[in-house]
């Protein structure tokens, strides 16, 4: 990853925290994302054909409640990439 300032850094893991715009295509610069009319990922919990991204917390029509929806897509997340991890 690349800072403002110049600087890099490795990382395993980001999270973002986007606030109520999503700005996906600014944060994965070069990477075509399957968006809605509103700029947030058809998937809830993954990207088609971009392995390893993943995104949590963008299925807003949940009726048991949006926590709840976003506790369930973390531990849907967290199995895909342990499938990931162990796919060569």
């Amino acid at each position: 990853m690349r800072f403002v300032d110049g600087s890099q850094a490795p990382f395993d893991t980001m999270v973002l925290a986007t606030g109520f715009d999503a700005g996906l295509p600014a944060l994965v610069l070069g990477v075509a994302l399957d968006l809605d009319g509103r700029g947030l990922p058809r998937s809830a919990a993954g990207c088609p054909g971009q392995p390893g991204l993943h995104f949590v917390g963008f299925d807003l029509r949940q009726p048991s409640g949006l926590l709840r929806t976003i506790g369930q897509q973390a531990q849907d997340v967290a199995a895909a990439v342990a499938r990931e991890a162990t796919t060569p």
